[in-house]
């Protein structure tokens, strides 16, 4: 096996997890609509389960556009996913890295912020270095084709050629 197919199978089965923890968070949310709705406040647990539902559906549909048409496109958004991802658990450490901050100097709300940012525009940035080197590995860059065994519908990419 060579490199663009090894980089192919394992960004595949990374989407195939996204995938399954997309239609974890949509049967999570159905099944709270089954059983939430007895609770007084019916705003928050129809925002709680849309949001579930959506964000699963999302986290499937990209899985599938994955596994369907493999190209660098796909290669972005798996790695949007995992960066989101990593973004998600560095977050909860910074925001307890904020809050001890704020208490031991309660004026320090512009560092404050300025660390939030600085973590958003370095998530950016491993988003992009990441994708772009997985695209590399994957012999797609530079709007190759790369690899005619690591593109799974070449004609359906095009969807002008069938009209």
């Amino acid at each position: 096996m060579n490199r663009g197919i090894v980089t192919k199978r394992i960004i595949q089965g990374v989407a195939v997890a996204f995938g399954v923890l997309g239609l974890m968070w949509m049967f999570m949310g159905l099944g709270f609509a089954v059983t939430g709705f007895r609770e007084p406040d019916y705003l928050m647990t129809l925002l709680g389960i849309s949001m579930a539902v959506v964000l699963g559906g999302v986290l499937v549909a990209i899985a599938w556009a994955n596994l369907r048409h493999f190209g660098s496109r796909s290669i972005r958004h798996v790695a949007a996913l995992v960066v989101a991802t990593i973004y998600l658990c560095f977050s909860s450490w910074l925001f307890q890295l904020m809050e001890w901050l704020e208490r031991a100097k309660p004026m320090v709300g512009l560092l404050l912020v300025a660390m939030l940012w600085l973590s958003l525009y370095l998530m950016h940035r491993l988003y992009r270095a990441l994708s772009c080197k997985l695209i590399q590995l994957a012999g797609l860059a530079n709007g190759e084709r790369g690899d005619p065994a690591l593109l799974s519908d070449a004609p359906s990419d095009a969807p002008s050629e069938r009209e």
